[in-house]
């Protein structure tokens, strides 16, 4: 995780769709091949690892489920399981 003047820089892997404003992450580049829960990914992965953002749908790129990304986010989260905020940015890594 990089942080810059009250951003975090996380790079990782889209592994859920939990609504059309919102998208489960893992901090590390996986192979998902559809999407998982919150109870599947703490059943798959490091739960340090995990997080949840919100965001407005018209001021991110277009990002789907098994896409590498880089988060672009506030660095203070939500207290919730799993962590949370509201990203800013989404790049997808080509």
């Amino acid at each position: 995780m990089e942080k810059l003047d009250e951003t975090v820089k996380l790079e990782g892997t889209v592994i859920g769709g939990e609504s059309d404003s919102s998208f489960l992450f893992v901090e590390e580049f996986v192979e998902v091949n559809q999407g998982l829960t919150v109870e599947e990914a703490y059943e798959k992965y490091d739960s340090a690892l995990l997080y949840s953002f919100s965001f407005e749908k018209d001021k991110l790129a277009e990002f789907k489920i098994g896409d590498k990304v880089i988060v672009w986010a506030p660095d203070e989260f939500y207290d919730t399981e799993p962590q949370g905020g509201t990203a800013e940015k989404v790049e997808i890594v080509e």
